[in-house]
C-alpha cells in the first residue's frame, strides 16, 4: 500500500474514472485529503484536480486547482473556496465559505464560525456543515482548465 506523496501520485497517474470504477476510489481519495491536509498544515501547497461537480461552474471536474497554506494572518471571506475539515464528523472537503459569525464555546473563547457548503441550487443543498478557523487548512487561489485558467 502506497504511503508517501510520490507512491500515492503514481497510483493516482491515467484516468481517474478507472480508480473509481475499482471500487477503490473512496479509499485513494480519503488518502488524498489527507494527504493534502498534511501537507498545509506543514506549509506547502498543493495542487491537485478536482472531481465532481458540487463547485460548478465556479470548479469543474478535473480543473487543477491550487490550494495555497493558511496562514495566521490570512482573511477568510464569504465566497472563498477552502480546504477544511467539515464539522462534525471530521470531513474533508475543498468547498465554499457560506457565512461566517463569531460564536463563544463553552468557556467563553471566541471563535470565528465558517458555514461550508457546495454551489448546488436551493440553500438546503448547499450547506455541508460548519467548521473553526483551525479547521480551514488551505484557501484555493487558482484553478486551470484546459481551455482556461479561472
Amino acid at each position: 500500500t502506497p504511503n508517501t506523496a510520490y507512491e500515492i501520485a503514481s497510483c493516482l497517474v491515467g484516468s481517474e474514472m478507472c480508480i473509481r470504477d475499482s471500487g477503490k476510489w473512496i479509499f485513494w481519495n480519503t488518502k488524498r485529503l489527507h494527504l493534502m491536509r498534511n501537507l498545509l498544515t506543514n506549509g506547502n501547497p498543493v495542487q491537485h484536480r478536482s472531481s465532481g461537480t458540487s463547485l460548478s461552474p465556479l470548479l469543474k471536474s478535473d480543473d487543477i486547482c491550487y490550494i495555497y497554506p493558511i496562514n495566521h494572518g490570512d482573511e477568510i471571506e464569504i465566497g472563498d473556496i477552502v480546504f477544511c475539515s467539515v464539522q462534525s464528523g471530521d470531513r474533508l472537503y475543498v468547498h465554499l465559505v457560506w457565512n461566517k459569525y463569531t460564536e463563544a464555546d463553552y468557556y467563553g473563547v471566541d471563535h470565528e464560525v465558517y458555514i461550508i457548503g457546495n454551489n448546488k441550487s436551493g440553500p438546503a443543498s448547499r450547506l455541508n456543515g460548519w467548521c473553526y478557523r483551525y479547521h480551514i487548512y488551505g484557501k484555493l487561489t487558482k484553478a486551470e482548465s484546459e481551455s482556461s485558467i479561472i
